[in-house]
């Protein structure tokens, strides 16, 4: 029987889903910045079509159509966007979740 030195490496992969659940992030400048001019000119390149092409080379999934890294099947992905909920709206879903998979009220120190 081989070692595990002495068999053949093998590629890794990753499982391949219809849908990825992603969240947003946002290029802001303060109304009080110093260097409006510069803020927006990083701004206009940081969400042009070449910084997003650089982001999805190294692996990541930029939120714009026709841009994918370079992953087989990363173009049929669908892309769902995460919901941000308020504290009310968590801890309803936190219940509902607890009522699903442990089939009644999360206990006090339980994490969902």
């Amino acid at each position: 029987m081989p070692t595990p030195q002495e068999k053949p490496a093998r590629p890794l992969d990753y499982v391949r889903i219809e849908k990825m659940l992603g969240d947003s992030h946002f290029a802001v400048m303060s109304n009080k910045a110093p260097h409006p001019n510069a803020a927006k000119a990083f701004i206009d390149y940081y969400l042009d079509d070449e910084s997003m092409k650089i982001l999805a080379q190294s692996g990541e999934f930029a939120n714009r159509k026709g841009i994918y890294p370079p992953l087989a099947g990363a173009d049929k992905i669908q892309y769902v966007q995460m919901e941000v909920l308020d504290a009310k709206a968590f801890e309803d879903r936190k219940k509902n979740t607890a009522n699903c998979f442990c089939g009644s009220q999360p206990k006090t120190n339980m994490i969902v």
